[in-house]
């Protein structure tokens, strides 16, 4: 996992895509938002897996891609860096 899944959900300053996502998982698990509160990134994929197996939700499909991104900039000259 990168540093993405380092961060912790808290609903009140959760984006409001990453709250709709929550709420999913929420209702798919029977457990409360409150019980995800404070809770790393990096779990809460591991519990989506673990929940939806292969039928992982477009969010966190695009959250996973996102967070594999290295967290290092490419160095100038690398291709793709051109105007």
């Amino acid at each position: 996992m990168g540093s993405a899944g380092e961060h912790t959900f808290i609903r009140k300053q959760a984006a409001p895509a990453l709250v709709r996502a929550m709420d999913a998982l929420s209702e798919k698990t029977g457990k409360p938002i409150d019980h995800y509160d404070g809770m790393a990134l990096s779990q809460i994929y591991q519990l989506v897996e673990d929940v939806h197996g292969d039928d992982i939700p477009d969010f966190w499909r695009n959250w996973k891609a996102w967070d594999d991104f290295p967290d290092d900039p490419s160095p100038s000259g690398d291709p793709g860096d051109e105007i």
